[in-house]
């Protein structure tokens, strides 16, 4: 499954800072969210992601956005490294990847990451 632009977003359960399952939407309830999806807390591509989302983090308040970061990991993951980078914006985590799933992402292989396109 992918989800295109326009299409609803999944709404799969999560697990909250304390590991209770909740529903992936109360994080857009109250106003528009950008998700931002880790693959595993701490990896170097992880964390500069999110020190520049915790930099920017006033921007996207003063126009009315907040941030969520889902990440594979289980809760008291998230908590560490959310601590460690003083991040307080919302961190569900999807220890199982249904989440990236729901949304259609898959795993990232090493060509993938390192091909080149083609040029005409």
């Amino acid at each position: 499954m992918t989800v295109d632009v326009g299409d609803p977003a999944p709404d799969p359960n999560v697990r909250d800072r304390y590991g209770a399952e909740v529903s992936l939407s109360r994080t857009w309830a109250e106003r528009p969210a950008v998700l931002a999806f880790l693959r595993h807390f701490g990896r170097a591509f992880c964390r500069e992601q999110v020190v520049q989302l915790r930099d920017d983090r006033e921007r996207f308040e003063g126009i009315g956005i907040s941030v969520a970061l889902i990440g594979l990991g289980r809760p008291e993951q998230a908590s560490l490294f959310c601590d460690r980078r003083r991040i307080t914006f919302d961190w569900p985590t999807s220890p199982d990847r249904s989440v990236h799933r729901a949304f259609g992402l898959r795993r990232g292989t090493l060509w993938k990451v390192v091909a080149v396109p083609a040029t005409p």
